[in-house]
């Protein structure tokens, strides 16, 4: 599974969407602090009224965790799709879109010096994805 705007990145996982605290339509910043000029996702976050929720542990870290990457690779087998980064299994394409995918991110335009900003708009219905 691929995202087939190049300029986001997926946010998996659970997540729960609060009150926007950005414009439309990416409603909600996630901040990152930075540790030499790089995210440094170690240190805490601020994501505002963005909230990360229990979910699947996976990529070598507990639940809950921040995940958010440029793709997402799974393996689609005789009609099942196998996520080896999670150790689960979709019987079709609809329920891994909708199992897996939480919303979209792209950098902010504005990036103060001392931190890394996304801007991150829930998924919708048009996922915007390409499955391969």
């Amino acid at each position: 599974m691929r995202k087939s705007i190049s300029d986001e990145k997926l946010l998996v996982g659970r997540w729960s969407f609060g009150p926007p605290n950005n414009p439309f339509p990416y409603e909600y910043v996630f901040t990152f602090y930075n540790t030499n000029g790089l995210p440094d996702l170690a240190l805490p976050f601020d994501s505002g009224t963005l909230t990360n929720l229990l979910g699947y542990a996976g990529q070598n870290s507990p639940t809950p965790s921040q995940k958010l990457f440029d793709f997402h690779e799974v393996v689609e087998f005789d009609g099942v799709f196998y996520d080896p980064s999670y150790g689960l299994t979709y019987s079709n394409a609809a329920q891994l879109e909708s199992m897996v995918i939480e919303g979209f991110a792209r950098n902010a335009l504005l990036q103060p010096t001392n931190s890394f900003r996304m801007e991150v708009r829930p998924r919708s219905s048009n996922l915007g994805i390409i499955i391969q």
